[in-house]
């Protein structure tokens, strides 16, 4: 009984781990398409002027 439950706590454990970091990369690919937009912007605002 209690060998099972620690299996489970660790599949958890693992799985909130993975969402985490898939979490993480989300939030790293969001902020470089934000800088990128940004970099771009400027550039063709410079361009403009």
């Amino acid at each position: 009984m209690r060998k099972g439950k620690g299996k489970t706590i660790t599949m958890l454990y693992l799985s909130r781990s993975k969402i985490i970091s898939l979490k993480s990369k989300q939030c790293e690919s969001q902020t470089n398409t934000k800088l990128n937009l940004i970099f771009f912007g400027t550039i063709s605002f410079s361009s403009i002027r």
